[in-house]
Order: C-alpha cells, then structure tokens, then sequence
C-alpha cells in the first residue's frame, strides 16, 4: 500500500512537470514563429537588418501582385528611407528598385504615393557621391513612375535647369539607363517651351546616335523623336539638316527602319517622325512628299488592314497617322486612294 502511494505521487508529479514543460515548449514556440513586424524593423537603427528586410521584400514582390497587395502598409516608411539623407548606399538602392515595383500596381500604390513628391525624390539621387548602381536605380524607378502615374505628373519639375541637365546627361549612359531616360523625356515634354530646352541641350545628336543601336533602344528614341517634333518648326529644323559621318541624314534612316525593320512599333514611329517634318516644310517638299508617298504610306496601309498579323492598337495608330499626313495634301490623298 505504501509502495503503491508513493508510485501514484511520483507519476502524478511526472505528469504535473511533463505537462508545464510541454506549455513552455508551445509557448516558446508560438514566440519563435510570430514574425517580427516590419514597421518596428524599418524604423529600427539596425542597418544590417533594414537592408535584409528590404533585399527580401524586392525578391517576394516583384512580379507577385498579391504580396504586394498585402505589404502595401510598409509604403510610406520606404518612401521615408528613400528621402532620408542618412540612408546607406545599399539599403537606398533596394529602397529605389522596390517603390518602381510598386509602380506597377497604380491603382493600390497611389493611395500612399499622392501624399509624396516622389519625382523629386528619386531625381534628387541622380547626382551627387551615390554609386553608379544606385543612380541607375533612381532612374529606373522615375520611369516606372512617369509610365504609370502620367497624369499626376508635375512636369516642369523635370525642366528645370539643374533637373533637366542632369537628365540629358544620362542619354549617353549604358542601354537600359539611356533607354529609360529617353522614356521620362518623351512622357514629361509636353509643351513648346519643353520641346525647345531640349533642343538647346543638344538632345537631336545624342537621339540620332541611339538611332543607330538595338530596338529596345531605339524605340524609346523614336519616340522621343517623334514628341520633339510634333509641331515645332525648330527641332524640324535642326533634325533636316543633320547627317551621319556616312553621309545619309536622319530622314534618310527613318526612311530605311520603315521599309526594312519588322518590328511594326519601330514601323510607326518611325512613320511619326517622317510624317511630322514632312508637314513642317522646313526642307525639300519634293524629297519628302516621294518619302511619304513611295515608303510611308505603304506601309501604313499594310499595317492598318484588318487581315494582317497586326494588332489592333496598331491598326489605329497606322490610320491615325496616315490621316495626319494626307490631310490637306490632295497629292497624297490621291496616292493613297491609289494605294
């Protein structure tokens, strides 16, 4: 009986312990498993960790609309290290790259962005002693802003004459750099004046040797182009008159990507800009009324039937920019209808 007593308090005393021990273990484990929250990291002064943080979120984000979605809350502290002087190089450079993802979702992003001036922002961090990497990241997400916030654009921040310089510059950069800028020219000139800054700044060179490179690039410059001359006498002008070391002139290359690129947007942009000095009158009328009438408007007719491989957004650019070109010329009017 005693013997069996004893037995009974040592197993009752087993089960009390094995039973705390096990709420301990659950206990420690739950801490273990809670994350930490991201706000409390980013505002923390552990600089290794922000940047471990903000490295992991760009990897999970991007090309992932739903973890965007739920990390949205973080929004406002990034564009805070963004903007904060002290941020180290590194942590500032992932900073760039994960606001441009952001950019992508404009609909959700903008809730946070309209209380920031994040252009100014990110073309503050064009000069100055930051690295190359970083730089280019600070154009790349003034891009994804321009592409997917134009209508919330403050363009002449991008004009003035410290801002607008140091953009220009960034034309003769590596291919993705120069591309980029070349797309935050074309979306934020949008007047006369725009137009006429850049043409002082020497862009119509440095546009006609981007001529000369790969599509991807190319393209944003034909664009550029196109937007420098809608309508402008001036940039006609200057753009007439310039030739390669080979000898040809621009209207000349233009000509060649329309009859022989077969990238359709090259086709039209190219198209653009040949339509565009033919109605400035600035040169040759002859010259560019047979440009028009024996290699544009061909191929703009071929691009805007139905029964082609074309799309149809470039079935109505390629008839918007035919009715640009015939319009109140009865000669090519009458070509086309032949055509």
């Amino acid at each position: 009986k005693t013997f069996n007593t004893k037995l009974t308090d040592i197993n009752n005393k087993y089960n009390l312990n094995y039973q705390v021990n096990i709420a301990m273990e659950m206990e420690l484990s739950m801490v273990q498993d809670t994350p930490p929250d991201p706000i409390d990291i980013l505002t923390s002064e552990d600089e290794a960790s922000k940047l471990s943080y903000v490295t992991q979120l760009k990897h999970t984000i991007i090309g992932n609309k739903s973890r965007k979605i739920h990390s949205l809350s973080i929004l406002s502290r990034l564009i805070s290290l963004t903007e904060n002087q002290s941020t180290s190089d590194q942590l500032l450079s992932e900073c760039l790259v994960v606001l441009a993802s952001y950019c992508y979702l404009p609909l959700e992003a903008w809730a946070f962005f309209k209380h920031h001036d994040l252009p100014s922002i990110f073309l503050a961090k064009l000069g100055g002693h930051l690295s190359k990497r970083t730089t280019h990241n600070a154009i790349y997400a003034l891009a994804s802003y321009c592409k997917n916030f134009t209508e919330h654009l403050d363009v002449d921040i991008f004009y003035r004459e410290d801002n607008l310089s140091t953009l220009v510059s960034y034309l003769d950069g590596a291919i993705r750099v120069s591309q980029q800028t070349a797309v935050i020219l074309q979306l934020t000139c949008t007047t006369h004046t725009h137009q006429l800054k850049l043409l002082n700044l020497g862009v119509i060179p440095k546009i006609a040797n981007k001529l000369l490179q790969i599509n991807t690039v190319r393209q944003s410059f034909l664009d550029l182009l196109a937007t420098l001359l809608a309508d402008n006498l001036d940039v006609s002008l200057v753009v007439s008159q310039y030739a390669y070391s080979t000898g040809i002139n621009i209207s000349e290359h233009l000509t060649d990507l329309v009859v022989r690129e077969v990238d359709p947007y090259i086709k039209l942009s190219a198209s653009r800009c040949l339509v565009s000095t033919f109605l400035s009158q600035v040169s040759d009328r002859d010259f560019n009324t047979n440009i028009l009438k024996y290699h544009v408007l061909p191929r703009l007719v071929a691009l805007s039937k139905p029964e082609t491989d074309s799309s149809y957004v470039i079935q109505c650019q390629a008839v918007n920019i035919l009715c640009r070109a015939i319009e109140g010329d009865t000669e090519l009017q009458q070509s086309l209808a032949v055509t």
